[in-house]
């Protein structure tokens, strides 16, 4: 595909609207062409299977944080396709008549958003009956897009708003009565404890949890949202994953195994019930469901290989099998703290709370770790984490340092003679990990003096 202009700073592996389909970009030509790899399922899903040689698209690059947003925002993943049945043309304006598949008619409302081949519309009027809906397009828009060879019978590819989307399906469910249904009955209050076995049931509280996806449609769904390519999942092997927002930042990171119908996602129990709203607020059309509640996870040492256990790169420790979907671990204790241990001694940032959405996942070393694919397509917050490897504008790196005076917290900042140069990422006894600047060879966190290691050393 010709660019033009659009192709100035163009990189692989950046995202570009094409009709309103998230693409990324494979290869450059230097005349300001690029290509770009389409799977079936976005052939199916839509027009662009339709498309040959000479044919006009609309193209829109990645908006950058910052940047004005002219109409609303999209995600490039189209809902469906609607057939255009009317045009009606006049001077100054062009009335498009488009049907609309019926599930997706509770979306759409008038002076209401909605997205045709990539381009922001307002919706002017609706007919539920016929399940059809009006855009009044400008000039200026006519101008700018492939609108003004649009015939009747041609297939636009339309994405819903996704705010609209969330809050319809949520109405639906709180006045179907699924919320009370599927409600955990609340826990019988336990008596207090004795300040001794409190003070032990704090020490041993799971760091680790997990997040179950079942259903057709798991890994195919959690391709678009993981940095990880879910097309290399196994049961035996698990992959090194996070999970950005928009802009992205890292919400949550950890391992993904399982299978392509049934997806487990490890990460840390502070992040998991954020990471499950999130998640939830794009499911709402996926063929999969999230487990009702967070999983127990149980981890052993390497040394030893029981039946079932996960292999956990870069880490050296062992995921091992529930006693069932939601059950308790196959082992007593857990071995969290060992696989806590074992994560920042492998330089494996396992986030948490405190810098849940703080930084890209170069800051942190995931990239470095494997979490991170640079070939796969579109995920969340792609552009943003491609754009800064490509450019190479990542201030921030992942540092090693011994602690003395105590052990700072996960999010305390680092300072060197009172400057901030960074936020403390991973906190074990013997061993802390910072993301920074400058790397340097001491400073100070939390009141305890950080004294930089060797790269690589634990």
């Amino acid at each position: 595909m010709r660019l033009g202009p659009l192709a100035a700073d163009l990189a692989t592996g950046a995202s570009v609207a094409v009709n309103g389909a998230c693409l990324t970009v494979a290869e450059l030509a230097p005349d300001g062409g690029a290509s770009f790899d389409v799977v079936a399922e976005t052939l199916a899903a839509t027009n662009l299977g339709g498309l040959v040689p000479g044919d006009r698209v609309n193209v829109e690059r990645s908006f950058r944080v910052g940047d004005e947003v002219g109409g609303h925002i999209l995600s490039g993943h189209v809902s469906a396709t609607g057939e255009v049945t009317a045009l009606a043309r006049a001077p100054g304006h062009c009335r498009l008549t488009v049907r609309v598949p019926p599930a997706w008619m509770p979306y759409l409302m008038p002076k209401g958003f909605v997205a045709l081949n990539g381009a922001s519309l307002t919706i002017q009027a609706l007919d539920r009956g016929g399940c059809t809906l009006a855009v009044s397009l400008i000039p200026e828009t006519l101008a700018r897009t492939t609108f003004d060879a649009t015939a009747v019978g041609d297939r636009l590819n339309m994405e819903v708003d996704a705010q609209t989307q969330a809050v319809v399906e949520t109405v639906r469910s709180a006045l179907s009565g699924r919320w009370r249904s599927n409600a955990t009955p609340p826990a019988r209050r336990s008596p207090p404890m004795p300040r001794r076995r409190r003070r032990v049931e704090r020490m041993t509280q799971a760091r680790f949890v997990g997040l179950r996806l079942a259903g057709p449609d798991a890994a195919a769904f959690l391709q678009g949202y993981l940095t990880a390519d879910l097309d290399h999942l196994t049961p035996h092997r698990a992959l090194p994953m996070a999970y950005c927002n928009l802009k992205g930042r890292v919400l949550a990171s950890g391992w993904a195994t399982g299978s392509p119908a049934d997806v487990l996602l490890v990460v840390d129990a502070s992040v998991a019930t954020p990471l499950a709203t999130d998640l939830g607020k794009y499911l709402l059309f996926a063929k999969a469901k999230l487990g009702a509640a967070p999983e127990d996870v149980a981890f052993v040492d390497s040394a030893a290989v029981p039946a079932g256990s996960v292999a956990l790169p870069p880490t050296g420790c062992r995921l091992l099998p529930a006693a069932g979907r939601g059950g308790r671990p196959a082992v007593a204790g857990g071995g969290h703290d060992a696989a806590a241990a074992a994560c920042a001694a492998s330089g494996f940032v396992v986030v948490s709370a405190p810098i849940s959405q703080r930084f890209l996942p170069q800051m942190i070393g995931l990239t470095d770790a494997g979490a991170v694919s640079f070939a796969k397509g579109c995920y969340l917050g792609q552009e943003v984490v491609a754009r800064a490897e490509h450019r190479g504008q990542v201030k921030q790196a992942l540092r090693r340092f011994r602690a003395e005076g105590g052990l700072p917290r996960v999010g305390a900042e680092v300072s060197v003679s009172e400057r901030k140069v960074g936020i403390v990422v991973g906190s074990v006894p013997g061993l802390v990990l910072a993301s920074v600047r400058d790397a340097p060879e001491t400073a100070t966190a939390d009141g305890c003096e950080l004294h930089a290691l060797a790269q690589g050393s634990a």
